[in-house]
């Protein structure tokens, strides 16, 4: 599976820095492969790893606009996920951290996607 991340700047008069973004994978998920994205530099990337943590390190943000998107690729591992009626909910979190600037609203920087996955197959015959 790929995870896309994306920052947006949504206020503030001054030009962040130190955004950093901390993804926790979900248990039975790992990471995969290579990260990309412009001006982002990471650590915690070597296959199998759980958690990507990830710096922006270009000086050229713009006071008012996105970051460029994040994106890396998981795998998962079906038999060390429990499945109960059949199925499970991977939580996936990040969150992200601005070190120079005072947010008022903390909760719009952690997200949180959840995929369903399950043992169902689906057959059709014609």
């Amino acid at each position: 599976m790929t995870y896309t991340l994306k920052v947006t700047r949504n206020s503030g008069g001054m030009k962040p820095e130190g955004i950093t973004i901390n993804d926790t994978l979900p248990s039975g998920v790992t990471f995969n492969a290579g990260v990309t994205g412009n001006g982002w530099s990471c650590s915690g990337t070597a296959v199998g790893a759980t958690t990507v943590n990830c710096t922006f390190e270009n000086a050229q943000v713009p006071e008012n606009g996105n970051l460029p998107d994040l994106t890396f690729k998981a795998l998962i591992t079906p038999n060390t996920i429990a499945l109960t009626d059949g199925k499970a909910v991977l939580k996936n979190k990040a969150v992200l951290v601005v070190t120079n600037e005072n947010d008022p609203t903390q909760i719009n920087n952690t997200s949180q996607a959840d995929l369903t996955i399950s043992n169902e197959i689906a057959l059709r015959m014609s």
